[in-house]
């Protein structure tokens, strides 16, 4: 669950990722899940030079608790997500959201890439 406060989930152990809910991202409390997403039906389509080089992790809501949660958040929420390319030699990362599931269609995220050396704490964004 997430309220008002925020919060900071630390998944590293399932999905190798850090999901930063900072303060006011939502007007009531909202249940969310956060899931390594197995099924390989409605990936997103790659585009010309492009491979999917990671598993897909999805975060969802869940209405139960009344919170009229519509997908959109008031403040910027944060995903890292750990990788082992030390050096990308002209690659991208990018993430995308799927904004219609109904057609597939997603659309790209900002990204930013930042590197922690091998032995060393994770920090989420916005720690």
């Amino acid at each position: 669950m997430v309220g008002k406060s925020g919060t900071v989930w630390r998944l590293q152990d399932t999905l190798a990722a850090c999901v930063t809910f900072p303060p006011n991202a939502v007007k009531a409390t909202v249940l969310f899940r956060c899931i390594l997403w197995q099924s390989t039906i409605n990936f997103p389509p790659l585009r010309k030079n492009e491979a999917l080089v990671s598993s897909l992790i999805v975060l969802d809501s869940d209405d139960s608790l009344g919170s009229d949660f519509t997908g959109n958040f008031d403040e910027e929420v944060s995903v890292a997500l750990s990788h082992s390319a030390a050096n990308l030699k002209g690659y991208e990362v990018v993430m995308r959201e799927l904004v219609d599931s109904d057609n597939n269609e997603w659309k790209d995220l900002k990204t930013t890439n930042i590197w922690k050396a091998s032995g060393t704490s994770c920090k989420c964004l916005g720690d």
